[in-house]
């Protein structure tokens, strides 16, 4: 009899463990919307080619008008001069990049992507994002930014895999511009990316026109959809957007 209530006690603390193994796997971290944009000084078609962690962003922007492509009735998007875009990152990251390049390559190993990297003779702008808390003396309250250092990659020019990816002619960049937040807040503001002044309109449309033939290979190693996170209780449901 002792035995058999020996034998109980252990399976009850075996079923336990599994219960709480099980419900650990399940767990998944709390997920913010990050909200970035490209801010140019004229109004352009907002077809721009941004990567993050194998994903293709999407792009926040209206599609207005209706025109025909050999035969088929197509949608043409609505000039503007910023472009945002969106993704989900955990909130418990603390730091990320941003890379600006007009041409990077990736290197493979038969069939398997390694890593992407930015040749030698092509110029970029890489930029370290670092979570900050500062105090706003008019609201009386702390808000949260990214602190902005731009950096040099490694000498093999390797690209960080937590990295975002812009392809466009890192000349033309101005730089970043830092926004706030509120410190609860589930959205995070990405720093502006913010073009020269001085670059005319024409350099501004032949560096998208240029981006997206790039962009012919970087979208075949790239998901094309778009990752929603709602957070319903104490879970985090992933929702895919076709």
């Amino acid at each position: 009899m002792q035995k058999k209530i020996i034998l109980l006690i252990v399976l009850g603390m075996f079923q336990s463990l599994v219960s709480s193994a099980s419900k650990l796997l399940e767990y998944e971290e709390p997920v913010a919307l990050c909200i970035g944009d490209i801010v140019f000084h004229n109004n352009v078609e907002p077809d721009l080619c941004l990567y993050y962690k194998g994903n293709k962003l999407q792009l926040d922007v209206a599609c207005d008008k209706q025109f025909l492509r050999l035969g088929q009735v197509a949608v043409a998007q609505q000039l503007i001069n910023i472009v945002p875009y969106t993704l989900y990152e955990t909130k418990a990251t603390q730091e990320f990049h941003v890379l600006i390049a007009s041409k990077p390559d990736f290197a493979s190993d038969e069939n398997t992507i390694t890593y992407m990297y930015v040749p030698n003779n092509t110029s970029y702008k890489f930029y370290t994002l670092s979570a900050a808390r500062q105090h706003n003396e008019i609201q009386g309250a702390d808000e949260c930014l990214w602190n902005i250092r731009e950096d040099s990659l490694p000498d093999d020019r390797v690209i960080p895999d937590d990295t975002i990816i812009f392809l466009f002619n890192a000349d033309y960049i101005q730089g970043l511009e830092v926004k706030t937040w509120p410190l609860n807040s589930n959205v995070r503001f990405i720093p502006s990316i913010v073009m020269k002044k001085t670059i005319s309109p024409d350099d501004i449309m032949r560096a998208i026109i240029e981006a997206r033939m790039i962009a012919v290979d970087f979208d075949t190693i790239h998901h094309h959809y778009t990752k929603v996170h709602r957070k319903i209780e104490n879970k985090t449901v992933l929702m895919i957007k076709q």
